[in-house]
């Protein structure tokens, strides 16, 4: 990853074409990868020099949204083929778990439906959990983690006093 405040000479910029507007949240995530696409390189610090917030209402503060521009910014990488195969590979990875995060977050949502609606959306959403947990077995912690407190905030006010 390669964060928002990164810095690039103007003439890199303009040689990759600028920000895209079909990338509306990660147009930077997108301007990043044709930058490296030319064969530019990144060079990384591991000093901290910001920080960086999310607050409610800002697209880094859905999941869903977020999602939804990695999948646009990856399968446009992808779309222009100039990828070599680890980074296909690396970008088909990155896609899995994009759309296991959407589906993730979808079912959350439907803390209001009933039981069985919420089987079914599970079960729809399987497929993608599947492929993004076996090519990031280490993340199953984190994704169990979100999962257990998506639970708690689901449970009613009247589950939690009688214990439910």
């Amino acid at each position: 990853p390669i964060f928002v405040s990164a810095l690039s000479p103007a003439a890199v910029v303009a040689a990759a074409g600028g920000f895209s507007t079909e990338c509306w949240g990660s147009e930077d995530h997108d301007l990043w990868l044709r930058i490296l696409e030319l064969g530019y390189e990144v060079i990384a610090t591991t000093e901290p020099l910001v920080v960086y917030r999310v607050a409610d209402g800002s697209v880094s503060s859905s999941a869903v949204g977020m999602a939804r521009t990695t999948q646009a910014t990856y399968r446009r990488a992808l779309d222009r083929g100039r990828l070599d195969a680890r980074q296909r590979r690396i970008a088909r990875a990155a896609l899995r778990t994009a759309r296991a995060a959407e589906a993730f977050e979808r079912l959350a949502e439907r803390t209001d439906a009933d039981r069985r609606s919420r089987l079914r959306a599970g079960a729809r959403a399987l497929p993608a959990f599947a492929a993004a947990a076996l090519s990031q077995p280490r993340r199953w912690p984190h994704w169990l983690r979100l999962l257990a407190a998506r639970a708690r905030q689901a449970r009613t006010p009247a589950d939690r006093s009688s214990g439910a």
